[in-house]
């Protein structure tokens, strides 16, 4: 791990050559569960060759395959397929906060 820090880890299996950023979450997901291979699983199965990447959460009884990539700040809380990159969409900044009389870091209405 190039950056060990904040790092959250509860997982049923990480695989082989796994990258996982800062700030990373691994976990359950409210208590859901699914049965695996005759087997009760409530967090993670994390296969060979994973990055994920600063930032992200991977929450819940799923499943994410070999060779995926997950990019900074991911939600992830379903299967993901081998050979899968993800990633969030872009932040967009739709409008301006305007509070009237307000002289912080809000724009002050005229």
């Amino acid at each position: 791990m190039p950056h060990p820090y904040g790092i959250i880890l509860s997982a049923e299996k990480i695989g082989q050559n796994c990258l996982i950023g800062q700030y990373v979450t691994l976990g359950g997901n409210n208590c859901k569960e699914r049965l695996e291979e005759g087997k009760c699983i409530r967090t993670p199965i994390v296969g060979d060759n994973v990055n994920i990447l600063a930032g992200s959460v991977v929450a819940g009884p799923i499943i994410i395959g070999n060779d995926v990539v997950i990019g900074s700040n991911s939600t992830v809380t379903f299967d993901v397929e081998a050979n899968t990159l993800l990633y969030n969409r872009p932040i967009v900044s739709k409008h301006k906060i305007i509070v009237p009389g307000y002289k912080g870091a809000f724009i002050k209405q005229e």
